[in-house]
């Protein structure tokens, strides 16, 4: 009996220790499996209802918020196939890649990037490059919880765009975005969404038998189409952003979402909507995680009249810095540093990685191919210039530390232009450096006014924040090439001539104000630097501001305001008068 008892208490104990390691074995497969489940939360996003071929995925953004991109057209799976981070400054980057269609013989791909601002903003990208023939839709779904109602304000209601023809850049048939809807609980605001338009484009590129390419997007359409759907008993607004996607054809579109309003004033943001109406070729719409994509000027290969670039010059956000130096708005902060992080993205991460870039243009110019044989990929100084002097800037304005020295490598590169004999002498102590600058090719290009101004400017600036010699004394070489070709710059009625090539001969339509500012700004730059004003510009600026005015030609309120600052007031108060007797007919 003893021995039936021992024998059952071991048995009972076995039993015990069995069942325990069952119910851990049990507890470590939940873990893993929730484990499982919440990486392809975090990593893949989901696909609805945990249905490989769902039509719908969802991805998240953080733990309250989540969007959905779901294909309209029955049949065209999306599924997941990798994720992919790169890190920016003040911003960071997560692309979510799925194959369109079935994975094994995909009809295309769809990517869909957020980039989450240090403020908490997110822009949202997405992407469709469709490979087939069938033209498809898909739609960008944001639900707003805890939102009872909502406003949209649309930027068509403060006006429409004239597309009209320019004779360098033909006609820009985009215009701007869809505008901002806010969702609410009660009077608070719970998120504001910018709405971008879907953009739908080409991939064209040209290859060289160096090796190099040209690349661009031929332009086809955009489009605006929205709903926006109220569900009081649930609290929840939900947007959705609908995408066209053609077949043989990449489809874009964009929205930044914040849980706080975009815009603080009323005002300024009426302001804004207004001026992007007027300035739409100069205020980016074309948003993509790649970077914004404006409209070229004719003269690019391929050759497209509808082509858009990557262009350095739109790429870089001074127009938004200057605006939030203004007001401090919320939506211009979220520009810049959309900004930065485009250029980063456009130098491939080395402007994160403090290597401070030259920005490398990447279409070709029939401009400089013809004359030259330049192609693409090759350095453009005035847009290099605008580029450093913008994160320059955004390093002072917004504190960004990472940014304070990265004009010295732009500075650098001016320096050592004349070493590397990219320059057009004119005395032996005064030269231009030529405006563009590739090392496959030994040709020197021209050198235009505008750049030559915009290169001493920089130096001068540079100087200023370094006070090293080196780039002061660069500054004053290319101030005694410009003053010694004095007074060839002036042509016949008045106007200034554009450029002057390696031969020394003048030509090109100078821009209409362009050049005149850079003037006016070169001799203010100098008196800030203790030098004198150079009177060769004096006679430069008075030149051309009086062609400007006996033609008839409007002045814009800056350069006005800097003829009167600078002791020109017989020119600014004709300027005033003739655009007062102007806005009176």
């Amino acid at each position: 009996m003893r021995k039936f008892i021992i024998g059952l208490a071991v048995f009972i104990l076995v039993l015990i220790f069995a069942i325990q390691a069952s119910m851990q074995t049990f507890d470590d497969t939940k873990k893993q499996r929730a484990h499982k489940e919440s990486e392809t939360l975090t990593d893949a996003g989901t696909v609805s209802g945990n249905d490989k071929n769902s039509s719908e995925v969802t991805i998240p953004i953080d733990d309250k918020q989540y969007i959905k991109v779901r294909m309209n057209t029955n049949e065209v799976p999306l599924t997941y196939h990798k994720r992919t981070t790169d890190v920016h400054i003040r911003s960071t980057d997560t692309h979510y890649y799925y194959h369109m269609g079935d994975p094994s013989k995909p009809l295309g791909s769809m990517r869909v990037t957020l980039r989450k601002l240090d403020n908490g903003d997110v822009f949202v990208f997405t992407k469709f490059v469709n490979n087939s023939n069938s033209d498809y839709s898909a739609s960008v779904i944001m639900p707003f919880q805890q939102s009872d109602h909502y406003t949209l304000t649309k930027y068509e209601s403060y006006g429409k765009v004239n597309q009209t023809h320019d004779s360098t850049f033909g006609v820009d048939p985009t215009s701007h975005p869809i505008g901002i809807l806010s969702t609410k609980k009660g009077n608070a605001t719970t998120n504001e969404v910018m709405m971008g338009k879907n953009y739908v484009s080409l991939h064209r590129q040209q290859n060289y038998s160096n090796g190099q390419k040209s690349v661009l997007r031929e332009f086809k359409d955009e489009y605006e189409s929205y709903q926006i759907y109220e569900d009081k008993e649930k609290n929840l607004i939900t947007s959705h952003l609908n995408m066209s996607v053609k077949g043989k054809s990449i489809s874009e579109n964009w929205a930044l979402i914040s849980q706080k309003p975009l815009f603080a004033s009323a005002t300024n943001r009426d302001e804004w909507f207004k001026r992007t109406i007027k300035e739409y070729r100069v205020i980016n719409k074309w948003l993509t995680a790649d970077g914004a994509y404006t409209k070229l000027p004719w003269s690019i290969e391929p050759s497209y009249k509808m082509g858009f670039g990557r262009s350095i010059g739109n790429l870089e956000g001074s127009i938004y810095l200057d605006a939030y130096s203004e007001n401090k708005e919320r939506y211009f902060y979220d520009l810049v540093i959309n900004s930065i992080a485009d250029l980063d993205t456009l130098s491939k991460g080395a402007l994160t990685a403090g290597k401070s870039p030259i920005f490398l243009t990447e279409y070709t110019s029939t401009y400089l191919k013809e004359p030259y044989g330049f192609t693409a990929p090759y350095v453009d100084t005035r847009h290099n210039e605008k580029a450093a002097l913008f994160l320059k800037n955004s390093s002072e304005i917004l504190n960004i530390p990472e940014l304070k020295n990265v004009n010295l490598r732009y500075a650098d590169f001016l320096v050592d232009q004349k070493e590397a004999k990219n320059v057009i002498n004119i005395t032996p102590s005064g030269y231009l450096i030529a405006d563009y600058y590739s090392p496959e090719s030994k040709v020197i290009t021209h050198a235009s006014l505008n750049h030559a101004l915009g290169e001493m400017r920089l130096l001068l600036e540079t100087y200023q924040q370094t006070n090293n010699p080196v780039y002061l004394n660069t500054a004053q070489e290319i101030q005694a090439g410009i003053e010694n070709l004095y007074p060839g710059w002036i042509r016949s009625n008045g106007d200034l001539w554009y450029h002057i090539d390696a031969k020394k001969n003048f030509g090109g339509t100078d821009y209409t104000w362009l050049t005149l500012m850079d003037l006016l700004l070169n001799q203010k730059e100098l008196e800030e630097v203790g030098l004198s004003r150079s009177p060769i510009f004096d006679k430069m600026i008075r030149s051309k501001a009086t062609y400007l005015v006996d033609n008839k030609i409007a002045i814009k309120p800056e350069i006005i305001s800097l003829l009167k600052e600078q002791g020109f007031d017989d020119l600014a108060n004709r300027a005033i008068s003739a655009e007062t007797h102007s806005k009176e007919t």
